[in-house]
């Protein structure tokens, strides 16, 4: 199945604040991973875009690849 029928919901074009909300992560969370390069983006004057596409691929690597100890919840308190 490609992965655009997954997430067949989604707008073609999505914002990093609708990104976060999909993932369920913070807003700077998306903002990292894009400026990291590890979630690729659209820089535009003042705002990153993403390509569904893209987000669906980086999730479906991300669900893939070990969590290392360096991984933390952006929305979680710490103990």
């Amino acid at each position: 199945m490609p992965l655009r029928d997954r997430y067949s919901t989604l707008p073609d074009v999505l914002t990093a604040a609708e990104v976060a909300a999909a993932m369920r992560v913070s807003k700077a969370t998306i903002t990292r991973l894009a400026r990291s390069g590890d979630l690729i983006a659209m820089p535009l004057p003042g705002r990153l875009l993403f390509l569904t596409d893209e987000v669906a691929l980086f999730m479906k690597r991300a669900r893939h690849a070990p969590a290392t100890s360096d991984d933390a919840c952006d929305d979680m308190p710490s103990p």
